[in-house]
């Protein structure tokens, strides 16, 4: 067939529905044959046959108004028109047609206009079952894209193709947000939560009719369908939550754990908390239940409608218990896993024991769910369910077969742990939780000794994943309970674990956990210390060569400790991963922060050397990344040897200033102020200037005081702070300089355009928290305490940049005055007379200072030009003797070719011996005695 003839087929077919339609809406309007239901059923029916493939976009308003006309007569009591009802919303569960390319994009409208009316037949109560089943499969399918629902990656993904699933899809789900009908669908099952709770009626009593009550119960699982479909979009959840289904769903979870409904409620739920989290946690908090009958449409979105006419829309309060949608879903949800934890055996009961765990955790997160959970004893059987059988049994409130090694019970244990640590932030919980032995349990899994026998009894990859899991979770829960913590053998088990040589990835969760319970119970460090925790770590960092990023084992302690609580320190060659040193150096960090004792036990333990060597092996980081590394070896520095006056003199006698300075020098920008940090405490001992004077580059011979001063003409250069003349430019706001940067790309940002995004979010965080004024104010602080006049080597351009450096400290006050009073300004108060004196004074004061250091710069540079004209006269002047010289010379071995006298061969003699006695002195450029 050729493409004419096809147009003019499909445009035949065109004109015939649409005909058909017209005729079909004549019949059920016109005077004559507006009582002829019959002929309307066998109208409509034929209507579907003639179009079971799915109905035009074009007619979908007059397929409209045939379904709004068949509804309002069944309303009216013409329970014939059920079927062809049923078969007409079933079939808009096909795929729209489009008679032309652009019919979609044109009348997408009437779509959203058929999905209204078809949210009616949801609305309006009375309607029968199977046309409400019917019209849930409907929308159930048009959510899901006709069965081409696209997976999470591809929804996640950012690019959308022009045609395909992924773009169906998106474009479905906007339709039915635009047209309500999920609130519709809601009022639907708030209807049928509500026939829970009408008493059953006999066959008697109905005359053999089904029962109302047990039909409205049925259609919660189409229902449930319909919304599970839709519950994969965020606005669609967002609408959900903001039109009941909480609510809903604590009352449909009450079915118990056989209920058909029951693992589509969970997997709704679920969906709920991962895509709308923060609306639905409000629900909850605000402590009051959404009122689905307050969100729902008294009437149809395009103005009056026959709903008014047949009945009022559910009340679903008697939904809300006594104590609010959280108690509910926490009573709910609690009862559930009670009895799926005792009577649940079989693999489906398992799969949504598990589910119902999942949604716990997401739901303990919100303040107000875990008090509710905590008043209705779902921590109780959590407890039983986290602790048994390590602990004992407990028959009453966990069955055994909930206790065995398979999938879904490993599973379980990893979820019950990570649901009550969230719980024990409750005081109560935590109490009960102590009571019970939930640390000890945790800690019988990290034990490096011979196993329990309850633990024994998992296989190598669940007991690596609980091990894992329990790390974690004492994580968290060790700061909490310290006591208990300390009476389980909390810190002696970590210990005997990190020195067991376990994997890399336990290793760093051991090392995660002492980090936080360090920093959270400053009071550990005292027990650890002492117990041996610092030789321990030294060795994780010690065992490394570059940045290593393979597995193994870590070095250990060779032999038993000695009497004095240390023992020698011995690598097995292998390679930590950069993530396990780096949690160690933080250990370190935070054991030897602000503890004398600690720091000693470093020292006596060869710490420095360790450290020193992790400082040296820096050079082969790339200078142009970041790396938080580095950061925590210097921080270590800092924080573990520099306090240590013992420590500072074997690190600076051993090295340290060299490492530090050339760190300073080829590191990466990002490391400055943590260098100079090191720098400015360690130079605080006196004895240390001599190092820093003596220190010369490996790439340019240049002294470190040249080295500060380089650093600090990179940002003075940034921001203008100098003129082109060498002098301050701005003498009002000196720090400030043009006010504007002259440069805005640095060059490593070349470098950070093609880094991952986690990369680039740790180089963001690094560079947010170390401002360029901590350099400035650094540099200034490191040559306070050298002196500024105990550097003279450093020629007069050099001691002008140094006159600035000297009055940093009085600029920032001049900053600081500058903007308190813009806040004055910008707030609309008026200071008082003293206070107001007090600013301009100040800021005056920062002003007249900048102009006496720019005058003493130009006194310097002066004399710096006066030497540089003095010295070239110098050489010009030896220049000119040498060449006079050299002209003599040549004049006297001109002479010598000549015949003599002996008397003026003697004289010759003379004069030539005289020439070269002059001809050899040396000369040199000499500075004038300012210099």
């Amino acid at each position: 067939m050729d493409t004419a003839t096809m147009t003019q087929s499909m445009g035949g077919a065109a004109a015939g529905a649409t005909v058909e339609l017209e005729k079909l809406i004549a019949l059920f309007t016109g005077p004559n044959s507006a009582d002829l239901y019959d002929r309307h059923v066998a109208a409509m029916q034929r209507l579907c046959r003639n179009n079971a493939a799915g109905f035009a976009i074009r007619d979908l308003p007059k397929v409209q108004q045939v379904l709004e006309l068949s509804v309002a007569l069944l309303k009216r009591g013409s329970t014939g028109f059920v079927e062809p009802l049923c078969e007409l919303v079933g079939t808009f569960s096909k795929p729209f047609i489009r008679r032309t390319a652009t019919d979609e994009f044109k009348m997408l409208n009437h779509i959203t206009s058929l999905l209204m009316t078809v949210g009616d037949i949801f609305r309006s109560p009375g309607m029968p079952p199977q046309l409400v089943a019917v019209a849930a499969q409907t929308i159930s399918t048009f959510a899901n894209a006709y069965g081409n629902r696209p997976n999470a990656l591809d929804l996640a993904s950012q690019h959308v193709e022009a045609e395909g699933p992924q773009r169906q899809y998106l474009t479905n789900q906007g339709l039915l947000g635009k047209s309500g009908v999920v609130a519709d669908v809601i009022v639907a099952l708030a209807r049928s939560a509500l026939a829970d709770r009408e008493p059953p009626t006999s066959p008697s009593a109905r005359g053999g009719a089904p029962d109302p009550a047990e039909q409205a119960r049925a259609l919660a699982a189409p229902l449930l369908t319909a919304l599970l479909a839709v519950s994969y979009n965020a606005e669609s959840c967002t609408a959900m939550v903001e039109a009941g289904v909480l609510q809903c769903i604590a009352a449909l979870l009450g079915r118990g754990p056989h209920a058909d409904t029951s693992g589509a409620t969970v997997e709704l739920l679920w969906n709920l908390l991962e895509q709308a989290p923060a609306l639905a946690r409000a629900a909850l908090s605000r402590g009051s239940v959404y009122e689905a009958a307050v969100s729902l449409r008294a009437s149809s979105p395009g103005g009056a409608s026959a709903l008014d006419e047949f009945g009022e829309e559910p009340d679903i309060r008697p939904l809300r218990g006594g104590g609010g949608l959280a108690m509910a879903l926490a009573d709910a949800l609690g009862g559930l896993l009670r009895e799926l934890l005792l009577n649940g055996f079989s693999k489906a009961d398992k799969e949504l024991r598990n589910d119902c765990m999942l949604v716990m955790g997401l739901l303990l997160e919100d303040a107000a769910f875990a008090a509710a959970a905590s008043y209705s004893g779902v921590f109780e059987a959590l407890i039983a369910a986290g602790t048994c059988p390590e602990l004992g049994s407990a028959p009453a409130l966990v069955a055994n077969y909930a206790l065995s090694t398979d999938v879904l019970d490993h599973e379980l244990r990893l979820l019950v742990w990570a649901a009550l640590v969230q719980g024990c932030l409750r005081p109560e919980v935590l109490e009960q939780a102590v009571a019970s032995g939930l640390v000890r349990v945790l800690l019988l899994y990290v034990s490096p000794g011979e196993p329990h026998p309850a633990v024994r009894r998992w296989n190598s990859d669940q007991l690596a994943t609980l091990r894992s899991g329990a790390l974690s979770r004492l994580h968290t829960l060790s700061p909490l309970c310290p006591e208990e913590y300390e009476r389980a053998g909390g810190p002696g088990t970590l210990l005997a674990f990190a020195g067991s040589s376990p994997g890399a990835t336990h290793l760093e969760a051991a090392l995660r956990h002492l980090h936080r319970l360090f920093s959270m119970v400053p009071e550990t460090r005292d027990a650890l210390g002492s117990a041996g925790i610092i030789p321990v770590l030294l060795a994780v960092v010690a065992d490394t060569v570059g940045s290593g990023g393979g597995g193994g084992t870590m070095g250990h302690l060779a032999g038993e400790r000695a009497g004095n609580g240390h023992g020698a320190l011995t690598g097995v060659g292998s390679l930590q991963p950069e993530p396990v040193r780096h949690f160690a150096l933080l250990c370190l960090t935070a054991l030897c922060s602000v503890h004398a004792e600690n720091q000693r036990r470093l020292r006596k333990a060869g710490g420095v050397g360790v450290l020193l060597g992790a400082l040296e092996k820096l050079r082969g980081l790339d200078p142009l990344l970041p790396a938080p590394y580095a950061v925590a070896v210097l921080d270590c520095i800092w924080a573990a040897v520099v306090p240590d006056r013992k420590s500072a003199a074997k690190l600076l006698v051993d090295g340290g200033m060299e490492a530090l300075l050339g760190h300073l020098e080829q590191g990466n920008k990002s490391h400055r102020p943590i260098v100079l940090r090191v720098l400015s405490d360690l130079l605080e001992n006196p004895r240390s200037h001599p190092f820093f004077h003596d220190w010369q580059s490996d790439l340019n011979k240049q002294t470190a005081a040249h080295l500060l001063l380089s650093v600090w003409m990179e940002e003075d250069s940034l921001r203008g702070i100098t003129g082109p003349d060498g002098m301050l430019a701005n003498t009002a706001r000196p720090l400030a300089g043009l006010g504007k940067r002259t440069k805005w790309l640095p060059p490593e940002n070349v470098a950070y355009g093609n880094m991952s995004p986690a990369k680039k979010e740790t180089l963001s965080i690094m560079l947010d928290a170390l401002p360029s004024e901590i350099v400035l104010a650094k540099i200034y602080g490191i040559f306070k305490v050298l002196g500024f006049d105990a550097c003279p080597y450093l020629d007069p351009a050099d001691h002008a940049v140094l006159a600035a450096v000297e009055k940093y400290a009085k600029f920032r006050q001049g900053e600081v005055w500058r903007a308190i009073q813009a806040q004055f300004a910008e707030s609309g108060v008026k200071p008082t007379a003293p206070d107001r004196a007090r600013l301009e004074s100040g800021i005056e004061m920062s002003e007249s200072l900048a102009a006496a250091v720019r005058e003493a710069q130009a006194r310097l540079l002066g004399r710096a030009q006066e030497g540089q004209r003095a010295a070239e006269a110098r050489l010009f002047e030896g220049m000119r003797q040498q060449a006079r010289l050299e002209a003599e010379y040549r004049t006297i071995a001109l002479q010598e070719k000549t015949p003599l006298t002996l008397a003026e061969m003697r004289r010759a003699k003379e004069q030539k011996s005289s020439m070269l006695k002059n001809s050899l002195q040396s000369f040199q450029f000499q500075h004038g005695e300012d210099d």
